[in-house]
């Protein structure tokens, strides 16, 4: 049970990556083009908080695809839930799963895209995510990485906490996953793509 002052504070967490202001330094519209789904493309979207990326996702691939959206907060997925109903997504073209990234429980060889966004950071077992994400996407699969650059901004995690984009390049590699093109999240952020070898 989510206690009454967490409670406030996840909902203020949820507005706020929702926000008008968020969008003016990053597009998740422009962003999803980029990328390059498909209207067939199954994506789960990994840490999909309230939406911000799922949304855009679902408008992309909800003709023959579907978009699993996961996370771990359920205040999240409740707004979430608002959100598609908001934007008038049909309800089959987005599964919601709350889960821990690490364990998913979708069956393997599910994704033509995984897609992460400010959420790499955040995780404490990267090693066992990135086992996660190569179990669930298909061979060839892309897997899209999206986060905060490591250097000082008005706002945005820590600094401390941030990965340098060449971590990040070493890891993925490490774990079976071959670098193939940035693509541009703003002045604030990087964005890799790669395939799961």
């Amino acid at each position: 049970m989510v206690r009454l002052e967490e409670r406030m504070n996840e909902d203020e967490w949820a507005t706020r990556l929702l926000s008008p202001e968020r969008r003016s330094w990053q597009d998740p519209d422009r962003i999803v083009s980029e990328v390059g789904f498909g209207c067939d493309s199954i994506v789960a979207d990994l840490g999909c908080g309230p939406g911000f990326f799922t949304i855009p996702i679902a408008r992309k691939v909800c003709k023959k695809g579907h978009v699993y959206a996961i996370d771990s907060n359920s205040v999240m997925l409740e707004y979430l839930k608002d959100q598609l109903v908001k934007n008038r997504i049909p309800a089959r073209c987005v599964s919601i799963i709350n889960r821990e990234l690490t364990d998913t429980q979708l069956r393997k060889n599910t994704l033509d895209f995984a897609f992460i966004s400010n959420v790499l950071h955040d995780l404490n077992d990267r090693q066992a995510f990135f086992e996660e994400v190569k179990r669930i996407t298909k061979k060839g699969g892309l897997v899209v990485n999206i986060d905060w650059k490591k250097e000082e901004t008005d706002f945005g995690p820590p600094v401390s906490i941030r990965l340098d984009k060449e971590e990040v390049l070493n890891e993925t590699n490490k774990n079976g996953l071959q670098f193939v093109r940035e693509i541009d999240c703003g002045s604030m952020f990087y964005g890799l793509v790669f395939v799961k070898l």
